[in-house]
């Protein structure tokens, strides 16, 4: 067999065994952690006219930054599968699986032998610090960008080695797309520059002459990123070091022993005065000399660093969003994990060939086997938002999101009682937690306590007063309690933030035509025209034009809802209400008839036919 028939057997037999290894995640279902902001509630990916706004948005609804790439892929899955999680599962694993095949021909690449390169795959594919990215829907822009920034990394070498300027222009096209799939792929210039650097054992100017484009990319899409996402409060400047050099040494021994993988690991508190926090930093530059004075094999000093440099955006010297919560995460370490991988790899292999080769097959079959098992067990965790987060707690109690999020996911089960439980724990651990107040309003608002939830719904609001989620629930509690123009006026205030969402348009409306208001009627129009399938927006809108007396437009509006939901009865309800008033008395009638066929014990119907039929009596 031919070394690229070989090399093809190998990638396609280890693609096949990391989907295999991951297919639990195809049974799973979405998680209430960005899988709603990201995907099922994102207006541009759901939505009309989204493939345009994608590609002119620099922030998504909740400042979220918009990665194009990604989203533009959210939205071709949602046309083929609609909000079916299975299909987006799929993908990811795939994606996952592709990445796999890429890593054996990265490491060929770099001149690893070829047993070290399908080691070095096998264990990044297969070892389960990886199901974070690969089983989460919204981390579909990790794998995603990893896809794109191995092809770079691929097309830089090919360049290297073939001096053909087509693979550094491929290069610079696969770099643009990880860009637009995740900013974080902005360090991968700083490992291709030392990869050059170790290999040639000097700086030149033509590296630098290449990287420079891909470091121009790199700096404004980081910018653009900076400016949409909201960056809490992190660690003192001084104690940033410190946690660099622990959130490094925290995801080696991750590495290695890969137990109690959590999706929220406990933050930190570091401070400068305590020496326990110096430890790491000490250790981490002893071992870089160690390394540097005692091992000579560049792709060792390659790996290490690629591994540290990869994972510089997310070592807390700068502050981003998930510090809240936490400053590691298992996705952080997705691709960085590349290079320890390698080392491994070649570590093993030097055992082997110092003849011991029998032990360490056996082990590096136990080792590949053991990870494969817990990253099958691992993907089941994922399954849904109360699985993720009961996991997630038996690791870590005090993580106010996930009481928060657990809260949120009982809600939805209607456990209402253990929800409330979880969401005031939350609140005692994070006071100031605005998601978690809105959370507990939202179960109080289904317990019938309207005045509870506006306390928090009030709480969530002056945290975040941005927001456009939380003062739309503080208009609905304030609606539940009769307060109609109060909650008008937080629903104004809401469409100012986010004039482009058809619900809030279609929740005003239904506030104003409790008012009996005229603006009742164009701003159901308006929800109507950003979401034209919105049948319960068009139903509003015939109700609003039936008591503006206008009927006949009232008939076309329900027209359009019954022919969606043939099968509904209240929808011919209202559509013989419109035409009764319409003067048009044996097409009500039919209409009656047929809502009456579909619930006999309609009350209202028998008495809308009864008068109907009065009506066309001589």
């Amino acid at each position: 067999m031919t070394d690229t028939w070989r090399t093809a057997a190998l990638a396609v037999a280890l693609a096949v065994v990391v989907a295999g290894a991951h297919s639990p995640a195809l049974s799973n279902g979405f998680v209430n952690w960005d899988d709603d902001r990201l995907l099922i509630n994102n207006p541009v990916v759901v939505g009309t006219g989204g493939l345009r706004r994608i590609w002119t948005t620099l922030a998504l609804p909740g400042n979220f930054p918009n990665y194009p790439l990604l989203s533009t892929l959210y939205w071709i899955e949602f046309r083929l599968w609609a909000l079916n999680p299975a299909g987006y599962h799929t993908v990811n694993v795939l994606l996952h699986a592709a990445n796999t095949a890429l890593v054996l021909l990265l490491a060929l690449a770099l001149g690893s032998r070829f047993t070290v390169a399908g080691l070095t795959a096998a264990l990044f594919g297969l070892h389960p610090i990886q199901v974070e990215s690969v089983a989460w829907v919204a981390e579909q822009k990790n794998v995603l960008s990893a896809f794109f920034g191995l092809g770079t990394a691929l097309f830089y070498l090919c360049h290297r080695a073939s001096g053909r300027w087509h693979w550094y222009s491929l290069s610079l096209l696969a770099f643009g797309c990880a860009l637009l799939s995740k900013t974080a792929a902005a360090v991968l210039p700083l490992s291709l520059a030392l990869l050059d650097r170790f290999r040639m054992a000097r700086w030149s100017a033509g590296t630098l002459w290449r990287i420079a484009p891909m470091v121009a990319l790199a700096v404004t899409a980081g910018a653009l990123t900076l400016a949409a996402e909201s960056r809490p409060e992190s660690v003192a400047l001084a104690a940033r070091p410190l946690l660099a050099a622990t959130c490094l040494w925290f995801y080696v021994l991750k590495l290695l022993v890969p137990w109690q993988l959590l999706p929220v690991y406990p933050r930190w508190e570091l401070t400068a005065f305590d020496l326990r926090w110096w430890v790491p930093l000490i250790a981490a530059g002893g071992a870089a000399g160690a390394l540097w004075r005692w091992v000579r094999d560049w792709r060792v000093h390659w790996g290490v660093a690629h591994f540290a440099c990869t994972l510089l955006p997310v070592l807390g010297l700068v502050s981003y969003g998930f510090n809240e919560y936490s400053f590691v995460a298992d996705r952080h370490v997705y691709l960085a994990s590349i290079g320890l991988f390698l080392v491994a790899a070649m570590g093993l292999d030097r055992l082997r060939a110092a003849g011991r080769a029998p032990v360490v097959l056996l082990f590096i079959a136990t080792l590949l086997l053991a990870l494969g098992r817990l990253t099958y067990r691992q993907a089941h965790v994922w399954r849904d938002s109360v699985s993720l987060w009961t996991h997630a707690l038996a690791g870590n109690r005090d993580a106010w999101v996930a009481h928060s999020n657990l809260g949120l996911a009982l809600i939805e089960r209607g456990d209402l009682e253990e929800a409330t439980r979880h969401l005031r724990t939350a609140i005692e651990q994070r006071p100031d937690a605005a998601e978690a107040h809105t959370n507990l309003a939202l179960a109080l608002y289904r317990q019938g306590d309207f005045a509870g939830a506006e306390q928090h719904s009030r709480q969530a609001v002056a945290a975040v007063p941005m927001s456009s989620v939380y003062r739309k629930n503080l208009a609905l509690a304030l609606e539940a309690q009769g307060r109609l123009a109060e909650a008008e006026a937080e629903l104004i205030e809401v469409l100012k933030l986010e004039p482009r969402v058809a619900a809030f348009h279609y929740l005003l409306g239904n506030v104003l035509l409790k008012q009996r208001r005229d603006g009742a009627i164009a701003a159901f129009e308006r929800a109507l025209q950003l979401e034209p399938d919105m049948l319960d927006a068009r139903t509003q809108l015939g109700r609003a034009l039936l008591a503006a007396g206008r009927a006949p437009e009232a008939v076309a509006a329900f027209e359009k809802v019954v022919h969606k939901r043939p099968d509904v009865a209240e929808a011919r309800y209202n559509l013989a209400l419109a035409l009764q008033r319409s003067g048009r008395h044996d097409d009500a009638a039919q209409e009656i008839e047929a809502a009456l066929k579909l619930r006999p014990d309609f009350r209202a119907a028998s008495e809308l036919l009864a008068a109907i039929r009065g009506e066309q009596m001589p």
